[in-house]
């Protein structure tokens, strides 16, 4: 197969958003959810999320590949 890698990273985040939504429902829906805990860890992975990312750009803004700097 001939799939580029951003098609392939995409394919498998959709696939990935779905088998979480449907495990948090199973959950929910037998009441083994702790809400406050669940916004507050949402609330702070969006915000952090992108910073987690920031060092997987090359040096000069190409996020062409991985490149971690300490």
């Amino acid at each position: 197969m001939k799939i580029g890698q951003h098609k392939a990273n995409g394919t498998s985040l959709v696939a990935l958003v779905f088998t979480g939504i449907s495990g948090a429902l199973t959950y929910a829906l037998n009441s083994s959810v702790d809400i406050t805990a669940s916004i507050l860890l949402a609330s702070t992975a969006k915000f952090t999320a992108r910073a987690g990312a920031l060092p997987t750009r090359f040096p000069n803004g190409n996020s062409r590949g991985p490149s971690v700097r300490f």
